[in-house]
């Protein structure tokens, strides 16, 4: 079995479990049936064939009376794809017993575990399945499959089939789903553990290459792996060996591979203006997550500060912290973040903080009562149920554009993602939501001065010179029109 970190993750939904699970779903025809009996054949993994992918995820236990049947049924398809050098993991969910779907696995020869739920103690690598801020992270778990990730889109598509090829208009912010923000929690609690994203093509709808494209950008943008699901357009055209069906495959593929080879981004270090601090449970997590979400949409790079490292996590490079929790922090926490306001930050606060500071005069807007503490400034919430896209949106404002790391022009639909690598590098990644004119280019302005700028694609063997000049104290970088990902390295 390859070490956990080098795997590209299928879900491979086949046999008798996946025909319960999703005959319930309105719509199951026939073809499904077909579809789905099909990929259960070893026959079936001919596709995978020269594709990065090297691990399937199987329905293995789920609690249901075709548990027995799907493992029964499994094992000449786990034998060939282990024979293929694939890894095979095994998904249980529901309300199944573990214990026994545990032992039935490692006398299968499944290799490894995906868990929802509690996990038993288990000699195979177990992998499980949880929200970024509720995850075992302390464990020190192999990989985490983070659930709650969306598919990638612009919400409002006048055509659902091509949800991610819309055009938006420039002056409008789109209402983008990303999962940018998921992975970011997830990097500030565990940095160093493989990620898998798990989200599926919306169901009985035909998705574009585009589409696809974006769903493997989405997530290896922040490093990490999406467990590649296909529609079931997609996996019937597979099973017939459809030309169009292959090509698809191969342009997905061929993305996967792209950011199989830029492993070494994953180590880069998010350059950050914002903090958000939270513990991301309870009540905390929809507000928090949300937060994160749409300073994300905003193109403010931001910091994750888990409330239980708040005392230990470095605020350097920070113009402004968000802490908007129920509970503020402890008291040794509070005063470490009043001291970051007294020494020039912005603090962003909740109601129950104490009114430390003075008004200052003449700027109270509606929704914030502002102080001056020491070098800096104190916002204190007027609302006692803050609205997380005016928290972003005035978080935003009250920092000031002048703190932007960077802005796109000629755009609306581009979220990006700044990070620092070794030396003097810096690498502006970044993935277009919205069909866009050949014709049309892409302008990057940074904060920071470069000399030097790379700009890669997907597909690329090699980047591609760029124009990078010196503009308003920071640099101005022409891209070409960039169709759906685009990868800046800046020195």
């Amino acid at each position: 079995m390859a070490s956990v970190s080098d795997l590209i993750p299928m879900l491979w939904a086949s046999g008798p479990l996946e025909v319960r699970k999703q005959q319930e779903s309105p719509g199951f025809s026939a073809e499904a049936r077909e579809t789905l009996e099909r990929w259960h054949q070893p026959s079936a993994l001919e596709f995978l064939k020269r594709s990065p992918v090297n691990c399937l995820v199987v329905s293995w236990a789920a609690g249901l009376p075709e548990d027995p049947a799907q493992q029964k049924s499994l094992a000449p398809l786990v034998e060939a794809g282990r024979a293929a050098g694939l890894t095979i993991a095994g998904l249980i969910t529901g309300r199944t017993d573990k214990r026994a779907a545990i032992q039935a696995a490692r006398a299968s020869g499944i290799q490894a575990l995906v868990i929802e739920g509690e996990i038993p103690d288990c000699d195979l690598p177990v992998i499980p399945m949880a929200e970024a801020g509720s995850a075992p992270w302390a464990s020190s778990p192999p990989a985490v499959a983070l659930v709650g990730c969306r598919w990638p889109s612009i919400q409002g598509s006048p055509d659902p089939r091509e949800s991610n090829d819309v055009n938006a208009a420039g002056t409008h912010m789109a209402w983008i789903d990303s999962n940018i923000h998921l992975l970011e929690l997830a990097r500030a609690y565990a940095p160093q553990i493989p990620i898998w994203l798990t989200f599926s093509p919306p169901r009985d709808e035909t998705v574009t290459v585009q589409a696809y494209l974006r769903a493997v950008a989405d997530s290896g943008m922040a490093g990490a792996q999406w467990v590649v699901s296909l529609d079931g357009k997609l996996r019937s055209g597979l099973a017939a060996r459809s030309p169009d069906a292959l090509n698809t495959w191969q342009e997905v593929s061929g993305a996967l591979a792209f950011f199989s080879r830029h492993r070494a981004w994953v180590l880069y270090r998010p350059k950050a203006v914002l903090g958000v601090l939270s513990d991301f449970a309870g009540g905390n997590r929809t507000l928090g997550e949300e937060i994160l979400n749409l300073l994300a949409r905003r193109n403010v790079m931001f910091r994750v500060i888990p409330k239980s490292a708040a005392d230990r996590v470095t605020l350097t490079g920070l113009r402004a912290v968000i802490s908007m929790d129920e509970e503020p922090p402890d008291a040794a926490v509070r005063q470490r973040l009043l001291e970051f306001a007294r020494q020039g930050g912005l603090l962003i606060t909740r109601q129950g903080w104490a009114k430390d500071g003075s008004p200052i005069p003449g700027i109270q807007p509606a929704r914030f009562e502002i102080n001056a503490v020491g070098n800096g400034r104190l916002a204190v919430s007027r609302e006692t149920s803050p609205d997380p896209f005016l928290v972003a949106r005035d978080a935003h404002i009250l920092l000031d554009r002048t703190n932007d790391l960077l802005r796109f022009y000629n755009t609306s639909t581009t979220i990006g993602r700044l990070t620092a690598g070794g030396g003097q590098v810096d690498l502006l990644e970044f993935v277009v939501f919205a069909r866009r004119d050949p014709r049309d280019p892409i302008t990057v302005w940074l904060r920071d001065p470069h000399k030097t700028a790379r700009l890669w694609s997907l597909g690329d063997e090699t980047p591609a010179a760029v124009n990078a000049v010196l503009e308003l104290g920071g640099t101005a970088v022409h891209l070409p029109s960039v169709p759906i990902y685009g990868a800046v390295e800046l020195g």
